[in-house]
């Protein structure tokens, strides 16, 4: 590993500067954040950027909606996912997920994720994460994004948890585009596994453009106009 330099930036801020294989980024990172209050590594062009964990909610039974704050606003487009790296049992494990917050705030992101028996990081953060946890980010990544001048007319479909990258993408263009007209297909097992529903109630009342239709494959919800069975054609 060369060490090309270390700034030290507004006097807890440092930019470090290396190369060395991806397999040892996450032990770079483990190591140097004993040292450092925050850190990022710019490796190969890619940053990798210090977070923590300021607010755990229950987005349905069987998903955790996680906020950070970051040490740099992460440069990323809606639409795009994260690689996180966080310590479990004394390893650092690697987990991918798509953003649901926007590139409009800044030194922050959310994340939806879903529970998971098989994928340790889903595990441990629907589980053990608590308040204050600190883990690493490289991200924005995907080629499949919203950009401004895409179309004045966008269909979203989202199953179950892909609702997450829909998110990021529907919450930018109600906050920057008011002449985009925006409709959602949004298909989960219940009521209850639709995610961020009441937001997306709130914002098709105040945004004109936004329309929402749901759907549910395993239950019938007589209390809402839910569309019963998969999405189709139809």
């Amino acid at each position: 590993m060369a060490l090309r330099q270390l700034v030290r930036i507004r006097g807890h801020e440092y930019y470090l500067k290396v190369h060395f294989s991806y397999l040892l980024l996450p032990i770079a990172a483990t190591l140097l954040r004993f040292y450092y209050s925050t850190l990022h590594i710019n490796i190969w062009g890619e940053i990798v950027v210090h977070a923590r964990i300021v607010e755990i909610q229950q987005g349905s039974p069987t998903t955790k909606i996680i906020k950070f704050t970051t040490a740099v606003s992460l440069d990323f487009h809606p639409g795009q996912w994260v690689d996180l790296y966080i310590e479990i049992d004394g390893n650092i494990e690697i987990g991918g997920y798509s953003i649901t917050s926007t590139p409009l705030e800044k030194n922050f992101i959310e994340l939806a994720i879903k529970e998971s028996s098989y994928n340790k990081v889903s595990h441990f953060l629907n589980y053990s994460a608590k308040i204050g946890q600190e883990v690493e980010l490289i991200g924005g990544q995907g080629d499949c994004y919203y950009h401004e001048d895409l179309s004045h007319h966008i269909v979203l479909i989202a199953g179950g948890i892909g609702i997450t990258p829909l998110m990021s993408i529907l919450r930018f263009i109600c906050k920057t585009s008011s002449d985009v007209a925006v409709r959602l297909l949004y298909s989960a097992s219940s009521s209850e596994e639709h995610i961020f529903q009441t937001e997306l109630d709130d914002l098709e009342l105040e945004f004109d453009q936004l329309k929402c239709n749901y759907w549910i494959t395993k239950e019938i919800d007589t209390q809402k106009n839910y569309n019963f069975g998969r999405i189709d054609r139809d």
